[in-house]
């Protein structure tokens, strides 16, 4: 799984680099690992119904929401607040939701279904 992640990052890498730069080509590169991701916190919420779960998982809908702001140029002031402050604003939101979540699972690891014996 490492290895198959360096080859995408190295791809993504010179893609990015040497060919386009545009914002869409980070979205479609980011989508696979948002939708793993959010599968992930949706199991794991369906098991444990826990609030810190949820929250990781409206974090991954937030962070959907900054890159639609963003390619959607939508800001909250033309001048002072532009649609690259705006999403990045939204996107630090998202990421923080994201990071509470991932606090509460350092802190309570899943144990998952026990065997009894």
């Amino acid at each position: 799984m490492i290895r198959a992640a360096l080859v995408e990052f190295l791809a993504y890498s010179i893609y990015v680099a040497g060919i386009d730069d545009q914002f869409r080509v980070a979205i479609a590169n980011y989508i696979p690992a948002v939708i793993f991701l959010g599968i992930a916190f949706a199991l794991n919420y369906r098991s444990r119904r826990e609030r810190p779960v949820l929250v990781g998982l409206v974090g991954l809908v937030v962070t959907g929401v900054a890159a639609a702001v963003q390619t959607l140029g939508f800001s909250l002031h033309p001048y002072y607040f532009n649609h690259n402050a705006t999403y990045h604003l939204t996107q630090a939101i998202g990421l923080f939701l994201i990071f509470l979540s991932a606090l509460f699972f350092v802190r309570n690891p899943f144990q998952g279904a026990r065997i009894r014996s």
